[in-house]
């Protein structure tokens, strides 16, 4: 029945991993990558009671942004998809020995980093260097992910501390911000260093500041801690050279090592080595962790006080990418190419088992067996008089001198990822499209899963919840005629979710279930829709307008059509957490002779307000103040009579 609004008298006022990427020197004409963890299974590991859905969400095939062949498919789908990250940057106790300082121009230049990374997922750029025949490319080129410092980049930080400054573990980083600044940790954190990550030592950095004297032989070099050798040269008894014959390559922190000069029969010599060079421009977390959705996503950026912004712009998006699952395009760095059949096991790919056709990236190694791996070079990919041209790309995953290019295929495994994996929780909340994921078969969610649509359960299916599961920002969930939504784990509802059971349709909440509602979501159970609460579950009602919404006509049971016969609790009278409530509206409201100062969700049959709307209560005005955010929510009428106000900065809302 529609609601009718009556109005008497009305007086009211109201205000409305870790992967590396190297930067390539002169003796660098090809990137190689540090290798930090194994390489992980590209399959994910889904598991279901029944049906055969799984493979849906897990093939990468379906999370491709196609919208323009696929108009009706959701997942195809995907609306600007916003990961917020944080800057974290950290100067010495000076507040430098970092080119991205405190300043205008330091701000600026961070800000050359994301604009470069945006535009690189946005497809700005264009195309491949290598087009594969047949590949339908995306839109524009653009992933239809986008990453952001807020609304006015406020998340930029800087630190002044030496130690830090000089780092280069993303624990220790994680660890002192969260510590001294816990309120900055929430987001996706990229956190800037002069710190190596597989510094070396070269010979314009080694400097000898005391020749000594009486070496009658070659003394030996060594450093400390180990990794680079030397040899030296004498003349006339003294330390006239010291040559470099292994660069170390993997030293880590800010200090360069020592250099020990020994025998040789001559005392007095010494030398030092004035800083580190090259080593990893940055690095992000090993595949093999992304698989719980609490791990802290991250990116290190290193030796960031000869930074080069061309080059960290793209390795930042590089880094970035690796957190979004997407591997090496080349050998090495524990994110090595993904295969197809029968080829688990050549160069330098590292088993990946099981081997399976549908993750091969055929758009860009073409088909199987393919051009794979690609050569890492710093040359140019559109050069074509360098040998093997066609495998020098200018893929983001790469390791050329201009990574930009993103594939469909790697998009979907991007957008795969956010919806099963870790980053998903940094995704903006406001993200959402209007498509709806429509589930027509039985499905059990039994790992973790989100989704930034609403979800809409047809006739003859059962969506069963196994998961911790959280809807989208304004999402919500709908129970048709004839479907049933059961929830054995966890689902959270908040920002105005809700879950809509329509005649016909059921909600089941399991024993040992969790169901908790904040901020503006509810359930609400229409004529004729069935709900049942299983001695045991929890219901977490965290605030006076979080509510379980029971219409006139609503039936306390399942549809035994399609679930088995339950002994269900009786709802209004179950036990709650909170300070929200499971309502009916059997009954008139009458709300007279009160001042309400706090928030309150009324219903009923039909709700009257004002001085005298009873004889029951001694008479007096209906007085909303102290910023108090009412709702009157009626089966039939709600009814204003004299003597109702609503002070300046409270609300009222009629549903």
């Amino acid at each position: 029945m529609k609601t009718k609004i009556y109005f008497f008298l009305l007086i009211f006022i109201f205000p409305f991993v870790a992967h590396t990427q190297y930067i390539p020197s002169d003796r660098d004409l090809w990137i190689d990558d540090i290798m930090l963890d194994s390489i992980e299974t590209p399959m994910y590991t889904l598991s279901s009671r029944t049906g055969s859905f799984q493979s849906y969400y897990n093939n990468l095939n379906n999370w491709v942004p196609y919208a323009s062949l696929s108009p009706n498919d959701p997942l195809k789908n995907p609306p600007i998809t916003t990961i917020e990250i944080s800057f974290h940057v950290f100067l010495d106790n000076n507040g430098g020995n970092n080119v991205y300082t405190d300043t205008p121009e330091g701000r600026n230049k961070l800000l050359y980093l994301l604009n470069r990374t945006n535009n690189i997922y946005s497809g700005y750029y264009g195309g491949p260097s290598d087009p594969v025949a047949g590949v339908v490319e995306l839109p524009n080129y653009d992933t239809r992910i986008r990453f952001s410092l807020g609304n006015n980049n406020e998340r930029i930080y800087f630190y002044k501390n030496t130690t830090q400054n000089h780092g280069w573990s993303s624990s220790n980083f994680y660890n002192y911000v969260n510590t001294n600044f816990p309120d900055r940790v929430s987001k996706f954190n990229v956190y800037f260093t002069a710190g190596h990550y597989g510094g070396r030592v070269i010979e314009n950095n080694i400097r000898i500041t005391n020749e000594g004297s009486g070496y009658t032989s070659t003394p030996t070099i060594t450093f400390s801690p180990p990794g680079a050798t030397a040899t030296a040269t004498i003349q006339n008894g003294r330390l006239t050279a010291i040559t470099l014959t292994n660069d170390g390559g993997s030293y880590s922190n800010f200090t360069p090592p020592t250099i020990n000069i020994t025998g040789g029969g001559g005392s007095g010599a010494t030398g030092i080595v004035t800083k580190l060079s090259g080593g990893a421009t940055g690095y992000a977390p090993s595949l093999s962790s992304l698989n719980t959705p609490t791990f802290n996503n991250y990116v290190v950026m290193c030796h960031c006080y000869e930074a080069d912004d061309w080059i960290w712009g793209k390795t930042l998006a590089h880094e970035l990418a690796h957190n979004l699952d997407l591997r090496h395009n080349y050998c090495g760095g524990g994110a090595s190419a993904v295969i197809c059949n029968n080829y688990c096991s050549i160069n330098c790919i590292i088993n990946v088992a099981p081997c399976n056709d549908d993750e091969y990236l055929s758009d860009i190694f073409g088909p199987c067996p393919g051009t794979y791996p690609h050569i890492s070079s710093w040359r140019n990919p559109y050069d074509s008089t360098i040998p093997d041209a066609a495998k020098v790309t200018n893929n983001l995953m790469g390791g050329s001198s201009d990574q930009r290019y993103i594939s469909p295929m790697q998009a979907g495994i991007m957008h795969r990822t956010l919806a099963l994996k870790s980053t998903g929780k940094y995704v903006k909340k406001e993200t959402y499209s209007p498509m709806p994921l429509i589930i027509t078969e039985n499905q059990v969610w039994d790992f973790h899963l989100k989704l930034y649509r609403d979800i809409t359960v047809s006739s003859g299916a059962i969506l069963t919840l196994s998961n911790n599961f959280e809807l989208p920002y304004t999402g919500t969930i709908t129970v048709n005629s004839g479907a049933a939504l059961v929830i054995e784990n966890s689902v959270k509802l908040s920002e105005n979710n809700k879950i809509i059971v329509k005649s016909g349709g059921t909600l089941k909440l399991e024993s040992g279930s969790t169901t908790e509602i904040s901020n503006n979501g509810y359930i609400e159970v229409q004529s004729g829709g069935y709900f049942c609460i299983d001695s045991g579950a929890t219901i977490k009602l965290n605030d006076a307008h979080s509510v379980i919404l029971l219409k006139p006509g609503y039936i306390a049971g399942v549809n035994t059509s399609l679930l088995s016969q339950s002994t269900c609790a009786s709802p209004t009278t179950y036990s709650i957490i909170g300070n929200g409530a499971i309502k009916d509206y059997l009954n008139d409201v009458y709300i007279q002779n009160e001042t309400i100062s706090s928030d309150k969700y009324y219903t009923g049959t039909n709700i009257y307000v004002g001085r005298n709307v009873t004889t029951s209560k001694p008479q007096g005005d209906v007085i909303i103040n102290n910023n108090a955010q009412v709702i009157f929510d009626a089966a039939e009428n709600v009814v204003f009579d004299a003597g109702f106000e609503c002070a300046l900065g409270a609300t009222f809302e009629v549903k």
